[in-house]
């Protein structure tokens, strides 16, 4: 159990500082808990000097909380230093702790092992950076009761990796591709964050050969013989009827067969979990109005996801017209391994958003530029044909216009639904 002895300070007031707040009040009553967060109507401070001028014995990291010198600064002070998920860990029991991460298709995943778990009858929870904080997970058990679970699902991002320091029983990792090159000095600091599930697992740490730039990268970091190799080609056939689109997937799906079923677990009745499994919204999420399709694949936010669902879609639909949402806010990214569009004679780009003149720039592709995601939807909506497929799959971040992916998902089904 997370020992506390004397004031807490809580560095972000999301949900998962929210969480931590309500559990660490709730085991000790007489706690005193502060929060200090860079949006200041949610923060107990002015400024981060008036933090500064305090004696802290704890500080706990919110995953989104900036990496900035104002963390060092606590810690030159003597604050000892943790995360959310450090201090819920620090109250299981038996539960069994499988973490899933990965720069693309990690929340899909661990929503899929999810539910062939539960398929199973297996007492499950899911959460994490997947939207349900770990410490509710405690929370829930302590202050109000509920059923223990004996697997407990984690989505990790590399955020909660990068300084973790609490035990799990195993870890899968999906792959490695660029991605929040806003937040880390480079791209190796940003893979290396992943890998420190290295540390932590006590079964072993499952990866994805060759996972985008994981098996390369493991072996260049001499990391390589740590980790337990799979090769989803040997398995992806048991996985063609699943209700996920797209050879990424069945190779996903494949690399969690074995990552769930080699937990003593029947592997047939694993397989047709997997294969009943459904897909989270806004990944790849395949709708009707009308007479057309549309794609919702708000949750993209890297180029490889992009190209994940472009293939994905290519091999459903592989003569239909595409017409193509790209933009957001940008991290960074490799836009440039969007080149391989220029070959596609049937698709059309939009750009939109704070990152489409960058994209289109940094492709060479050639497409319209909008400010943001409705005008470029007002545009489409004036010479739109009924055989084409539109695709929100964006490549940037929702945050230049919308609170999340989500938000940004349900405001272009909504507008489709109501205009198109």
């Amino acid at each position: 159990m997370f020992a506390v002895k004397g004031p807490v300070l809580i560095l972000g007031r999301a949900r998962s500082g929210e969480a931590v707040c309500e559990l660490l009040k709730f085991v000790y009553p007489d706690l005193e808990v502060s929060f200090y967060d860079d949006v200041s109507a949610k923060s107990d401070f002015k400024n981060q000097a008036e933090v500064l001028n305090r004696k802290w014995a704890h500080a706990i990291l919110s995953p989104g909380f900036p990496q900035t010198s104002f963390i060092d600064q606590l810690v030159a002070q003597g604050v000892y230093l943790a995360q959310e998920m450090d201090v819920a860990a620090s109250f299981l029991t038996d539960e069994k702790v499988y973490v899933i991460t990965g720069s693309v298709g990690k929340s899909t995943c661990a929503w899929v092992a999810y539910q062939a778990l539960a398929s199973l009858h297996k007492k499950v929870f899911i959460g994490g950076n997947f939207g349900v904080p770990f410490a509710q997970y405690v929370l829930n058990l302590k202050k109000y009761n509920r059923e223990k679970a004996e697997y407990l699902i984690i989505e990790m991002s590399s955020y909660q990796t990068e300084r973790m320091a609490f035990m799990i029983d195993r870890a899968l990792i999906l792959n490695l591709y660029p991605n929040h090159l806003d937040r880390y000095k480079d791209q190796e600091a940003y893979y290396l964050a992943k890998l420190r599930l290295l540390n932590f697992s006590r079964e072993g740490v499952w990866g994805i050969n060759p996972g985008g730039d994981l098996y390369d990268f493991a072996k260049l970091s001499g990391v390589d013989h740590k980790i337990r190799w799979i090769e989803p080609s040997r398995s992806t056939n048991l996985f063609k009827h699943s209700q996920l689109l797209g050879e990424h997937n069945r190779a996903n799906l494949a690399a969690l067969l074995e990552f769930v079923a080699s937990a003593d677990l029947d592997e047939s009745q694993v397989v047709d979990g997997l294969n009943l499994a459904e897909a989270l919204p806004h990944r790849v999420e395949l709708f009707t109005h009308k007479n057309s399709f549309f794609v919702n694949d708000s949750k993209a936010t890297t180029v490889e996801s992009v190209l994940s669902a472009y293939s994905a879609l290519r091999e459903r639909f592989p003569d239909r017209p595409l017409i193509w949402l790209l933009g957001g806010r940008d991290k960074k990214l490799p836009w440039v391994k969007l080149k391989r569009f220029w070959s596609d004679r049937s698709l059309e780009l939009v750009f939109f958003g704070e990152a489409g003149s960058l994209i289109k720039e940094q492709t060479g592709l050639q497409g319209e530029v909008e400010k943001t995601l409705k005008e470029a939807l007002q545009s489409i909506q004036k010479r739109f044909q009924e055989n084409a497929l539109l695709v929100l799959s964006p490549g940037g971040t929702s945050l230049d216009e919308f609170k999340s992916f989500e938000d940004r998902g349900d405001f272009f089904k909504s507008f489709i639904q109501q205009n198109f």
